[in-house]
């Protein structure tokens, strides 16, 4: 699972705004990212819209995106506080 969503960045991205941001996406199957996420079993349609397919898999990518999110909010926190130290500006 988690190597799917390093290979496919745009299913990725789709399955954040649904997860972090509640987003409602219409599900269309012609739509690269939804079909992927639809073979491999992540996502469902339920009401015309692409809904995470059972409680564990939303769980398992919610918890691998956070955990990714909070990874690189530290990282990029840490080398903005660390700037002055090797910049000049």
């Amino acid at each position: 699972m988690m190597r799917h969503l390093e290979e496919y960045p745009k299913m990725k991205d789709m399955l954040r705004l649904i997860l972090f941001q509640g987003r409602r996406v219409s599900y269309n199957p012609d739509h690269p990212a939804i079909n992927l996420a639809a073979m491999f079993g992540y996502v469902v349609r339920r009401d015309g819209c692409v809904q995470v397919a059972n409680r564990i898999y939303e769980m398992r990518l919610y918890q691998s995106l956070l955990s990714e999110e909070e990874l690189t909010n530290a990282i990029g926190n840490e080398a903005e506080r660390d700037r002055s130290f090797f910049c000049c500006t």
